[in-house]
């Protein structure tokens, strides 16, 4: 399992609850030393492989190197940023920066595997959103709001 913006909050949170199920962890993130934290804290396995989510020219490269490791079975794009000024104070590069690492950059990320992904066929994307989004690999994209925590704590059926 990958999971980005793995340093802190729900993905830290994801982390260490799929971890303590057995999972093996890719952590990612912007701040290795977090990561390592989070890793410490992890009661099996895990990996830590900081990026720049934005960074879309490398991330062809930290895609092949997560696949070098092991096939990647979910991906949790989970990374991510929120503005919290009023609507009338916000700039337009705020709600640039917003579709660039919120939308953008998890969709990038997602179709520079899905080869891999689908050819796996057992493979899962978590978008974390406000409500979130389960997209199968081998399926077409589904919108359910609470989709990774029913799959996280065993509700889901598959």
């Amino acid at each position: 399992m990958w999971v980005t913006g793995a340093s802190s909050g729900i993905g830290r949170a994801i982390a260490e609850a799929a971890s303590s199920r057995g999972a093996r962890i890719i952590l990612s993130g912007r701040r290795r030393d977090a990561l390592e934290s989070v890793k410490a804290s992890l009661p099996g396995e895990g990996l830590v492989m900081p990026f720049e989510a934005t960074d879309y020219e490398a991330l062809e490269g930290v895609v092949d190197e997560a696949w070098s490791i092991a096939p990647v079975d979910i991906l949790v794009n989970n990374a991510g940023i929120s503005q919290r000024s009023l609507a009338e104070d916000t700039k337009p590069e705020v709600y640039r920066d917003l579709i660039d690492i919120d939308l953008i950059a998890p969709i990038w990320l997602t179709q520079l595997q899905l080869p891999r992904m689908i050819a796996a066929w057992r493979a899962h994307c978590r978008n974390q959103f406000d409500r979130g989004a389960r997209w199968r690999a081998n399926a077409n994209c589904l919108l359910c709001g609470e989709a990774w925590f029913d799959w996280l704590y065993g509700r889901a059926s598959h």
